[in-house]
């Protein structure tokens, strides 16, 4: 039988198997634990009422989650696929990293001051959200539908945006530097002079309002 360090040396082929094993093995190690609290999820799960709670990186796919309130939530890397969020209060939740794609509704959420930073939101239902001073730096929202939304003081700097729908959008004050733009819709929306686009961004070309 061939040792460790025999299996190791030039010449010596290592079974695929075996070498995905301890791929696998070092990727988990080296990847940062993040847990939620088994109890905290319960708790959602029974009142739909879950403040400041404990759910970063928990599965919540397919959750019904209509009307609830995760104010102030943890839910950093959470998987939220195809989870139905409509009229929720997300308002101050840290949503960095979070995966909001493929069917998430977030129809008329409130996600004031909430961190989604970096969050996963391509293809998302965000029709009349209030995302009044949200961060969103980095944020994927690749064909998401915002129209009506309230992005008022939002952070969308390096944000990708494309073919997302800002329809009647209110974007005063909010950020958009080094957001990607590329075939957005923007008609009706609304900035003003503090809204910050990058260089040559012609807004009222693009069907904005100005005020």
């Amino acid at each position: 039988m061939q040792t460790k360090s025999q299996l190791l040396q030039p010449g010596v082929l290592i079974q695929p198997a075996l070498v995905g094993l301890l791929l696998g093995i070092l990727l988990f190690q080296s990847k940062p634990a993040i847990g939620f609290n088994p109890d905290d999820l319960q708790k959602l799960r029974a009142t739909n009422i879950c403040q400041s709670c404990d759910l970063k990186g928990a599965n919540l796919v397919d959750l019904n989650l209509y009307q609830a309130d995760l104010t102030g939530a943890d839910l950093r890397e959470a998987n939220l696929i195809r989870v139905d969020l409509t009229l929720a209060n997300l308002s101050r939740a840290d949503l960095r990293g979070a995966n909001l794609v493929n069917g998430v509704t977030l129809y008329q959420a409130r996600l004031t001051e909430a961190n989604l930073a970096g969050a996963y939101l391509m293809g998302a239902n965000l029709r009349s959200a209030n995302l009044e001073k949200a961060d969103l730096m980095g944020a994927n929202l690749y064909r998401a539908f915002l129209n009506g939304a309230f992005l008022q003081e939002a952070n969308l700097q390096q944000a990708d945006l494309r073919l997302a729908d800002m329809r009647v959008v209110n974007l005063r004050q909010a950020n958009l530097r080094g957001a990607k733009l590329q075939g957005v819709l923007l008609d009706g929306a609304f900035f003003d002079q503090d809204t910050r686009f990058d260089v040559g961004f012609d807004a009222i070309g693009m069907g904005m309002q100005g005020y």
